[in-house]
């Protein structure tokens, strides 16, 4: 193999037919093998080569078993995804049996240039969906760049106000053409601007210059059409009548019949339609006897609601009064407590229960070994009387300790 030894770096574009079947899609490995060998003897010369591979997207429809080539964006990412890693793997195979090793850059600039069709349709898509208020014509983005990763075309644009960095994902097709994302993607903190911009700053803003002259000139003409074209329609309308808007030499509007009664054209006049009135409508009238049965119904239940309450009340009052001097009795029977010990109970004699004063109290007994000997002398020498809390009860038991025996039943 001979070529120009001037030349330090050769290119190499391999497309997507050149590595697989056509019949099967699969790879085809003996022209790969051929590719590579080709490439190692290069390498082994002197030469630096670069391969510009395409394929992955074939070898992963391959792999994920599609039959045809996938049309959405979508589908082509994950085949993409998939396809690039086997691929790479192949490659890396082939070219280590050549004591070779190879490396992917996946990131690559498109191929586009200012003012061709592709920069055209995204400038104008821009300063469309992010128009520059203060600036007619223009977008608060500016294209920094125009790239392609594993098959998915993008721009990085640049916010002229922070100057962060954007991603605007977007496709081409045969059929839709530039078909842009709705959405954009801050890259500001992984994206890395390139030494030498892919646009110069100023043929940008010359560009930018041109295209708001253009679109000036092009609202301006518009204008001036639909300007010429509203005059002639207002001279015309000057000739036709308001009304029907025939020619007035034609028109019959002023000869029409008017009303005797109101003087009013025929079509305008109401003096002969039927007016209805709200009461005669059988619907209506059954249902406003039925509300005004109910409302008087309400109204009476109010009342006798009423009268229930100014009822209840005195018998309430009876009830806690009557609940209030049991409570009292109660209290009273313990005449072994100090007063102090009852203290509790009494100033809480309404919020608690007999039951619940009953067992305060009966405790309190227990719990101060309390004598209920109102002599202690008149019973000296005699056996001490004491009461079972589990067996049956005697009539003669006190009655705290009546009280202490049905609290222990509970526990």
């Amino acid at each position: 193999m001979s070529l120009d030894k001037k030349y330090k770096r050769i290119v190499i574009k391999i497309g997507s037919s050149s590595l697989t079947h056509e019949e099967t899609g699969s790879l085809n490995l003996a022209k790969m093998e051929k590719l590579v060998r080709t490439v190692c003897d290069l390498r082994n010369t002197g030469y630096d080569v670069c391969i510009v591979s395409s394929g992955a997207i074939a070898v992963g429809r391959d792999s994920l078993g599609l039959k045809e080539r996938p049309k959405n964006i979508s589908t082509k990412q994950a085949c993409a995804a998939v396809g690039q890693g086997r691929l790479m793997m192949t490659y890396q195979k082939l070219f280590g049996e050549y004591n070779h090793s190879v490396a992917q850059i996946l990131l690559t600039r498109y191929a586009v240039e200012i003012g061709d069709t592709l920069w055209s349709a995204l400038y104008s898509h821009i300063e469309k969906a992010y128009p520059d208020v203060q600036n007619c014509y223009c977008s608060v983005y500016r294209i920094e760049g125009i790239f392609e990763d594993n098959g998915q075309k993008f721009a990085v644009l640049q916010s002229r106000s922070d100057m962060k960095y954007y991603r605007l994902n977007f496709a081409l097709t045969e059929d839709a053409g530039f078909v842009p994302s709705d959405t954009l993607i801050e890259v500001t903190k992984s994206y890395t601007p390139a030494e030498e911009p892919q646009f110069a700053l100023e043929a940008v803003e010359e560009f930018e210059t041109e295209y708001a002259k253009k679109k000036k000139e092009e609202e301006e003409d518009k204008e001036g059409k639909t300007t010429d074209k509203k005059s002639e329609d207002d001279s015309d309308d000057d000739k036709k009548c308001p009304k029907c808007g025939k020619p007035k030499d034609e028109c019959e509007c002023e000869k029409e019949e008017k009303c005797s009664k109101c003087g009013k054209p025929k079509d305008e006049c109401e003096c002969d339609k039927k007016k209805y009135n709200l009461e005669e409508v059988v619907e209506y009238a059954e249902l406003k006897a039925q509300y005004e049965e109910l409302e008087a119904k309400f109204s009476a239940l109010e009342t006798e609601h009423e009268n229930l309450k100014a009822e209840i009340e005195p018998l309430k009052e009876f009830k806690l009064a009557a609940e209030k001097k049991d409570k009292q009795n109660m209290i009273d029977q313990f005449y072994m407590l100090s007063d102090e010990d009852k203290k509790n109970v009494v100033e809480n004699i309404d919020n608690y229960s007999l039951k619940e004063i009953e067992a305060e109290l009966s405790i309190l007994c227990v719990r101060n070994k309390v004598s209920f000997n109102l002599d202690d002398n008149k019973d000296e020498g005699k056996d001490p009387m004491t009461f079972s809390l589990n067996g049956g009860m005697s009539d003669e038991a006190p009655a705290w300790v009546k009280a202490l025996r049905s609290v222990a039943s509970e526990m």
